[in-house]
Formats: C-alpha cells, sequence, structure tokens
C-alpha cells in the first residue's frame, strides 16, 4: 500500500525525534516559504519558526474546551495549586522548551505562545524548578488557564505563590515530552 506524499511527510514529522528540524527539511526540499506554510496552517509565520526552532515542539487549539480536572487526567497530570477551580476551561495548549524560551523568544514573541486564545494549558520541559517560568507569566499581562510542568527536578514554593497569586493553575506531570505530546494531540 502506497501512502499519499503528505501522509509520508506528516508521518515522518510525527515520529521524528526532532519534528521541527524534519518538517524544515521538508518544506525546504518543497520550496514552500514559512510564511506560505503559515498561510497554510492559519498560523503566523513566526509561529512556524518557533516549531522549526524547537521552542514549540507541539501547540493546538481546540474547538470545543475541556474542564481543566479531565486535562490533568488525559496527561497524568498533579495540580500543585489548592483552592483554584478546577472546573475552569482548557481550550488549547503549548508546549514550550522553557530553556529555548527564556533564551530565545522577546516580549512579542512571548505572544505566540498563546495562539487563538490565553485559556490555555502552557506545558513547559525542561524546568529545574519552575521559578523562571512563572516569573515571565506573572510579568506579561496575558495569563493561562493552566501551567504544567513536564518531568520537573523540582517544584519551588515560589513558582506555586506566584500561580495562586496570578489565579493560575500549576500542575506536574511525569510523562516525558513524546508521551505527553503523543496524548495531547488526540485530543480533538
Amino acid at each position: 500500500m502506497q501512502f499519499p506524499l503528505r501522509e509520508k511527510i506528516a508521518g515522518e514529522i510525527a515520529l521524528s525525534e526532532q519534528p521541527g528540524k524534519t518538517m524544515r527539511k521538508w518544506r525546504e526540499e518543497l520550496r514552500i516559504s514559512q510564511t506560505d506554510l503559515a498561510h497554510h496552517m492559519r498560523v503566523s509565520p513566526s509561529v512556524i519558526s518557533d516549531y522549526e526552532a524547537g521552542v514549540i515542539p507541539s501547540m493546538r487549539d481546540w474547538s470545543v474546551g475541556m474542564r481543566a480536572v479531565d486535562f490533568l487526567r488525559r496527561i497524568d497530570g498533579k495540580l500543585l495549586t489548592q483552592k483554584l477551580n478546577t472546573r475552569r476551561v482548557v481550550n488549547g495548549y503549548t508546549v514550550i522548551d522553557s530553556i529555548k524560551a527564556i533564551t530565545t523568544l522577546d516580549a512579542t514573541d512571548y505572544l505566540r505562545i498563546y495562539g487563538s486564545t490565553s485559556e490555555r494549558a502552557l506545558c513547559f520541559t525542561g524546568v529545574k524548578y519552575g521559578r523562571s517560568p512563572m516569573i515571565a507569566i506573572k510579568a506579561h499581562p496575558l495569563k493561562p488557564a493552566m501551567v504544567v510542568y513536564v518531568q520537573p527536578e523540582n517544584i519551588d514554593e515560589l513558582a506555586m505563590k506566584l500561580a495562586e497569586l496570578e489565579g493560575i493553575l500549576l500542575a506536574r506531570t511525569e510523562l516525558d515530552q513524546r508521551e505527553l505530546i503523543s496524548r495531547l494531540e488526540r485530543i480533538s
């Protein structure tokens, strides 16, 4: 059985250890600009750039949101903040490499992690203590519905306090990035 080229490309990107680099390889081989690809995917060219750079390995908005508690179940997440509404609706997610984000994103780039809504889960990989992502979120006027740390080394008390002060659900998951993205991409 032969697969159409688009299915082959999608499969190669999805199964790649470095999906951003694989996407770039195919985009360049097919001579498609980031702007044209972004237009067809209905995202901004800077989002394509971030995917290819590995800052945002996965991002999606859903047509129908889900309660935060249901989202946490899907990713084996454990809530770290108390007294916050877990019935809050999450309308999408962004997986972010926290180290690359800190070293490459500027204030205007930061807006791109929200896609079409701030009512989303920001899932940070490469977290040591969780302080830096929460300080960046506190400093910006847009706030996500939830922040999830992916296999964090430790969680600083300040990160939890900042989340509670900002009214943001803070959670952790021990899933590795690949499994997390796989589960997230199955949510329709």
